[in-house]
């Protein structure tokens, strides 16, 4: 089965936070396990890494180091 993986919240007070993309230490193709970084953004000076929720086959990356992102955009799909 398919899933969208989408941003997490990148504050807890404010849904307008936006990031950027620092790095993306997965490509399409690779296997990944629950808590593996799939994503690492920066905030303010500070940075987040986003880590997988599900074990599964990464087939569609759809940032690049750079973008500017915000909760909720949709990063990547995962296939278990």
């Amino acid at each position: 089965m398919k899933k969208l993986l989408k941003i997490p919240p990148l504050s807890e007070s404010d849904e307008s936070i936006r990031g950027s993309v620092l790095d993306i230490p997965i490509s399409v193709g690779d296997v990944v396990n629950v808590g593996d970084t799939l994503l690492e953004i920066e905030i303010e000076k500070v940075t987040l890494e986003v880590p997988a929720e599900q074990a599964g086959t990464i087939i569609d990356i759809s940032v690049k180091v750079g973008d500017e992102v915000s909760q909720g955009v949709p990063f990547a799909t995962i296939e278990e």
